[in-house]
């Protein structure tokens, strides 16, 4: 399949990324694990769940391969409130491309979901893209358990 325009609204992705610092003055590479051009025929149901970001309700994927928080374009201009975006040196790509993705920032937020709560960020892509929930994070909501050896 060839790579996506970063500036193509029609298609969708789901983001994995993999691990790597969220340090403001260390450079951060991560990958597009998959893309899905139509979005609505998934083979299998997704992993979802309802969140709140700061007062509003949103789905977000849960992606257990993911390292951090994923948020397309238009899913943070329907947060209410407009929440601020800093500058983010996290770099994104499609799998196996060498072109990254327009990051438009970064963002710190509380998400609240059941009856916990915890401070988050979230990265938003330039493009439309599905909320996606790295693995930690979806285990500290007490979403996913993660079992290590």
């Amino acid at each position: 399949m060839a790579d996506p325009s970063p500036h193509d609204t029609r298609a969708q992705a789901s983001w994995g990324l993999f691990e790597g610092s969220l340090e403001d003055d260390e450079e951060e590479e991560a990958f597009l694990i998959s893309y899905n051009e139509n979005p609505k025929r998934h083979r299998k149901p997704q992993p979802t769940c309802e969140i709140d970001i700061e007062g509003s309700t949103v789905t977000a994927l849960i992606d257990t391969g993911a390292s951090v928080i994923v948020m397309g374009i238009q899913q943070y201009r329907r947060l209410q409130p407009r929440l601020p975006l800093v500058n983010s040196k996290t770099r994104i790509f499609t799998y196996g491309s060498s072109t990254p993705l327009p990051l438009k920032g970064k963002m710190s937020v509380t998400v609240k979901t059941g009856c916990r709560e915890i401070q988050a960020t979230f990265h938003v892509i330039a493009t439309e893209a599905d909320i996606l929930l790295s693995s930690h994070f979806a285990e500290d909501l007490g979403l996913v358990p993660l079992h290590s050896e």
